[in-house]
């Protein structure tokens, strides 16, 4: 059995883009289907792709201290659980939501 990193921190930087962070492979990339925490806190980051919310075990999210304005800050006051809704009915209108998060 194989462990995977079920918890990533990318913290006090100069992270402005996800660039090629491979999000788009939640479809095959068991790792990254895993993914429970995210910590970005602390970086330039203003806007989360909507490819997040296709990481289907993904329940802790800190995007503390950057100036994120998308989603909007309403979605964002709101939690992590109303930020992942909010991507994957964006990833749902678009036809790209993963099968097993439709509803």
């Amino acid at each position: 059995k194989q462990w995977y990193q079920r918890r990533v921190a990318i913290t006090a930087g100069d992270i402005t883009t996800f660039g090629t962070f491979p999000l788009n492979c939640a479809y095959f990339n068991y790792p990254i289907r895993q993914l429970r925490t995210l910590l970005l806190q602390g970086n330039k980051i203003t806007h989360l792709p909507v490819e997040l919310g296709n990481i289907p075990n993904l329940t802790g999210l800190n995007i503390s201290q950057n100036p994120v304005d998308y989603p909007p800050k309403t979605v964002l006051d709101s939690g992590v659980s109303e930020i992942l809704k909010f991507l994957r009915l964006e990833l749902k209108s678009r036809n790209e939501l993963i099968p097993e998060l439709l509803n």
